[in-house]
């Protein structure tokens, strides 16, 4: 199920095809909401994904931690969680916060815990369904105002004040 989604991100980053679906993401374990559970769904998750390559080194990871309507579990706890299941299983991975291999990903919906292993993450831009919207050098991100009429206004107005005009 989890290389599914994987293609399935892959093929609706490249082709828009509706907008039924912003982000969908890999979960691979449930529970209610336990904090002995959650460390087991932790350890597990991490003994499956974080294994030793070719060379005998580990992947990088990270961790996402959402709490929607439930404030009983906190980002520190899993935090822990999530460091000890990692010294247990593979003691040499580093976290990377921008480019990890593996994002474990815990999320509390009000009853329920999900927890599962995601790998490139932010390479596949969070996982979000909508393609890649191309990027114009003359528009600013921030307001849409056009960048390059604005640096020939002050490239002008610097040429004028060189001369004494």
């Amino acid at each position: 199920m989890h290389n599914f989604i994987v293609v399935w991100v892959d093929f609706r980053i490249s082709s828009y095809l509706s907008a039924l679906f912003q982000r969908v993401l890999p979960v691979e374990d449930t529970a209610d909401v336990d904090l002995k559970k959650l460390n087991d769904m932790v350890l597990k998750c991490v003994s499956r994904h974080l294994k030793a390559g070719d060379d005998g080194s580990f992947p990088s990871y990270a961790m996402e931690f959402k709490a929607r309507n439930n404030d009983s579990i906190k980002k520190t706890d899993v935090l822990e969680m999530l460091g000890d299941a990692v010294n247990a299983v593979a003691p040499t991975s580093k976290v990377d916060l921008n480019n990890a291999d593996i994002t474990f990903m815990v999320q509390l919906v009000r009853k329920t815990m999900m927890v599962g292993g995601m790998p490139n993450y932010y390479a596949k831009r969070k996982y979000s369904m909508r393609p890649k919207e191309e990027k114009r050098d003359d528009v600013k991100a921030g307001n849409g105002e056009n960048t390059s009429s604005v640096n020939e206004a002050v490239e002008n107005k610097e040429e004028a004040g060189a001369d004494g005009h």
